[in-house]
């Protein structure tokens, strides 16, 4: 099942991309989610700025350590498998802060 904060932070990803590919919008749309989320839901989240291959790349880490990658479908999974369009868990290994 769907969380709530997966659904808030795709509708929030298809409000700001408006049909667009995610390709180097991550700072575009990690910045203004992370300030959503914290202004308007009340999460305790900051933007991280890392690595992801030979990318540099933003997403989100909750307080728990988990992070939201609103942009993650413009990348490969080591065994090629492409990240879905909104990625909420574990920050994977290979992203790199």
């Amino acid at each position: 099942e769907e969380s709530k904060l997966h659904r808030v932070v795709t509708a929030f990803r298809k409000g700001i991309l408006n049909g667009w590919p995610s390709q180097n919008m991550c700072f575009a749309v990690s910045a203004a989610l992370e300030g959503y989320l914290r202004a308007v839901c009340g999460y305790d989240c900051k933007l991280i700025e890392g690595e992801v291959g030979d990318n540099y790349h933003y997403w989100v880490e909750l307080s728990d350590g988990n992070i939201i990658d609103a942009t993650a479908d413009q990348f490969q999974k080591p065994d090629g498998e492409t990240m879905p369009s909104v990625y909420i868990g574990e920050c994977p290994k290979w992203y790199l802060t």
